[in-house]
């Protein structure tokens, strides 16, 4: 082994660790056009950008360049800033313009400064205001206490609060009065990214703000109308100078290097290491502030051969101790190691970073694993969020989680895309005595084949031999459970969305894992949905294939553990493509589910809002259905043929339904109460059908009534049981009815008949008298 050591020492006398910073300032960063409704330019007027130039707190000579500017707004004067006067550029709007097209709503203008041969680029922004005004304009301003702020040697900001004051001023007139609207106040720390951190409540024409931060580089002040935060009036940044030139630092550097190479070889382990390493102590002194820094840095490469693996790491470790001027010491560990690993199996590589200071940790690594059969990359931090993505011969997947238990997957395979976005609830403990597993069809066909099921405890089936029951029947229910994997032995149901359920004699809270097999013999994906119950009653979903997704059956099963948060969700959005269709699906911990899906020939959409097991009840409201019916839903059918829109809801004993249906000859409208579970409740059908004839509307009952409008007749039509017979029609200017009762009189413009009734001479008849008055 060789060791080298080298001491070196720097002794650095500049007195400007720094060049002074360049800032531009500007008075005026936007303004509100008064416009007519259309969008034109109510009068003419001026546009004032006041700004100047500032190299650390002193003000410099700078120009501007302005930009390209909008129809009807015209350059007046640019007059450049010195060091003792503030620059002003303005500009002419003229009267009538559209400012580019009556669309326009707002826009920008790029002024370019220059500043110390250096060009510093800001933007003015100008919006229109369509008050519809008759030529008297208010031009709104802000007037801020200060154009800016210094930060003084330690950090302290200068001055400490800033008033903004918003006026408001009438074209045709040189006063200006308070303006009561709504501030935005905004900050920022890099130059770039602006965070809101004051905005107004109710309107107010004065605001007195205290910086929250002293990191900060620049206050921005928006002043909005009134009634309306989004219409921007106004706008006035304030920029945070720092002179670096005012700071003059004496440092003084003492660095020592150790470094070495070693070559061992073991002959027990029969291993060959290679190893070289360099440590690096940094002390520098600050004579300014008499604060130091103590840095050691160790950087090692090693290499280890060994019979049937090799492995590499590279690792630098960072060790620095401050102690600053005010006696506080702040400690910071930096580590990054990258380690690789070769076997006859495949190939691992590891990378790590680790920051380290006083009362905070920030790790993250990332591990790449290729074997024969897969290749799998995984990035974790410290928090808890990973990313993973994993690539086999047939499928490709990715998935993102965070700590939070937001998780984001995109599996692709040559036949199917899925992706989703969940977030994932926490795993209770379950007490378990019912087990139902539920099928309906696959992606092949709508038979519903289960093979077998276990539940383990420890290493114990205790669902060994125990029969299922179902909600249907069954054939061959002892297959189930009978512990034994054997091609075509199946249970199976009729086809729909039925169960088998399993009654474990008594509530376990041991239960390790529950794994079902069903047919496995080509490949199908399920519909499927795993429930747990401690009663019966309350029923607690492991797994439900429209939430998780569909997977492939095989011969290893599915497993299903009871706790595991992985297939618990409060909340999920998922989409899924294959060669026959789209479809869409968003799901929250509630069972309201909205789905889509697009066929060649089809779109269906679907909402519903589960209290049991949802059920297409569009054209089945049959009485024993009772058990099965969403207490809300709505659908959406599109075909090639029509399109077909259900809103349903159930209201106690009652089904209310209204319904849609558009094809090529029109549209029909039906309004329906269907009694689903009382007796003596009568369908109740109202209809209403519009095509290029006109309009009809029906009630059906035994007997019912018809409307009838098109442009050859106005119609009313009497059920009587049996036929549809015309009661009364417009023929041109003359009304035809069957029969006529008119409990007062008849009225004909000219003549009025009318009932009388003598009593004292026992006479009863019709009248005819002059029409109007009492008669």
């Amino acid at each position: 082994m060789k060791a080298y050591g080298q001491i070196t020492i720097t002794y650095v006398s500049d007195g400007k660790p720094g060049e002074p910073s360049l800032n531009i300032s500007i008075a005026n960063e936007n303004q509100n056009i008064p416009c007519t409704s259309d969008g034109k330019t109510i009068d003419n007027f001026l546009i004032e950008i006041p700004f100047a130039g500032y190299v650390g707190f002193d003000k410099s000579p700078c120009s501007v360049s302005v930009g390209v500017l909008p129809p009807g707004i015209t350059l007046g004067s640019n007059e450049n800033a010195t060091d003792k006067k503030d620059g002003r550029i303005i500009l002419n709007v003229a009267k009538g313009s559209n400012l580019g097209s009556d669309q326009t709503v707002s826009g920008q203008i790029l002024l370019t400064f220059t500043i110390k041969e250096r060009e510093i680029v800001k933007v003015f922004t100008w919006s229109k205001t369509k008050d519809g005004g008759d030529g008297n304009i208010d031009l709104y301003s802000i007037e801020p206490s200060v154009s800016v702020i210094t930060r003084k040697l330690d950090g302290s900001l200068d001055p400490t609060t800033i008033t903004f004051n918003s006026w408001v001023r009438n074209s045709k007139s040189v006063n200006l009065s308070p303006y009561e609207g709504l501030f935005i106040i905004e900050e920022t720390v890099n130059g770039a990214v602006y965070n809101s951190k004051y905005i107004s409540e109710s309107a107010e024409s004065s605001v007195v703000y205290a910086p929250s931060t002293q990191e900060i580089t620049a206050i921005r002040c928006t002043i909005c109308k009134k009634d309306n935060i989004t219409s921007t009036l106004d706008r006035q940044t304030i920029i945070v100078l720092t002179a670096l030139d005012e700071v003059n630092n004496s440092i003084t550097e003492i660095k020592n290097t150790v470094s070495g190479v070693s070559v061992k070889v073991d002959a027990v382990k029969k291993s060959i290491t290679d190893k070289v390493w360099q440590d690096d102590i940094t002390t520098q002194i600050n004579n300014y502030d008499n604060s130091t820094i103590k840095t050691l840095r160790s950087q090692v490469a090693e290499q280890k051969t060994e019979i049937g693996r090799i492995t590499s790491e590279v690792s630098d470790v960072k060790t620095t101790v401050e102690k600053k001027a005010d006696g506080s010491t702040v400690k910071t560990l930096e580590e990054r190691v990258a380690k690789n690993e070769q076997t006859a199996e495949g190939f691992k590589q590891h990378v790590e970073k680790t920051y380290a200071t006083n009362d905070k940790v920030d790790s993250i690594e990332s591990t790449f694993n290729q074997t024969a059969e897969e290749i799998r990359g995984t990035v974790t931090n410290l928090q808890g969020d990973v990313s993973n993505v994993s690539q086999k011969v047939n499928e490709f997947g990715v998935t993102v989680e965070n700590v939070k238990g937001e998780v984001a997957d995109l599996s692709v395979k040559a036949d199917k895309v899925e992706l989703s976005v969940a977030k994932k609830k926490d795993a209770p403990l379950i007490s378990v005595r019912y087990i139902r597993d539920w099928l309906n069809g696959s992606n092949i066909d709508t038979e519903n084949k289960w093979m077998e099921c276990k539940v383990i405890v420890g290493v114990d089936n205790i669902a060994l031999n125990i029969i299922p029951t179902s909600d249907v029947d069954i054939t061959n229910p002892s297959y189930y459970t009978d512990g034994l994997l054997t091609d075509n032995q199946y249970t199976t149901t009729s086809t729909g969305d039925h169960y088998l359920q399993l009654d474990l004699g008594k509530i376990h809270k041991d239960i390790d894992y529950i794994q079902i097999w069903h047919d496995y013999s080509s490949e199908k994906y399920f519909n499927n949905k795993v429930e747990v119950s401690e009663d019966g009653q309350s029923w607690y979903t492991l797994y439900d294939s429209k939430l998780q997704g569909t997977y492939k059956e095989s011969a290893n099963g599915k497993i299903h553990y009871v706790n595991d948060s992985d297939y618990l969700t409060d909340q999920l959005a998922k989409i899924d493509i294959d060669i026959n269709k789209v479809s869409a699906s968003v799901a929250n911990a509630e069972g309201k589910i909205s789905e889509l899906a697009v066929k060649q020939n089809e779109v269906e959409l679907r909402v519903s809002d589960t209290e049991k097991d949802i059920t297409d009840i569009v054209g089945n409201m049959l009485p024993d259905i009772e058990n099965q019916i969403s207490a809300n839903q709505s659908a959406l059918e599109v075909a090639l043929e029509s399109i077909k829109s259900t809103v349903t809801r159930l209201e106690g004993d009652v089904v209310k339904q209204s319904q849609e249906i558009q094809d090529a000859n029109g549209w029909k409208f039906i309004f329906s109460s269907i009694g689903v579970k009382g007796e003596g409740i009568p369908e109740q059908e109202t209809a209403i059908s519009i095509n290029g004839d006109g309009l009809s509307v029906t009630r059906l009952e035994d007997k019912g009534y018809k409307t009838v409008i098109t442009g050859d007749e106005f119609g009313g039509y009497y059920n009587n049981g049996q036929d549809w017979v015309k009661v009364f029609s417009l023929d041109e200017d003359m009304v035809r009815t069957k029969r006529l009762m008119a409990e007062r009189g008849c009225d004909f413009m000219s003549l009025k008949i009318v009932p009388v009734d003598y009593s004292s001479m026992g006479v009863k008849g019709l009248a005819f008298v002059k029409s109007g008055g009492n008669s």
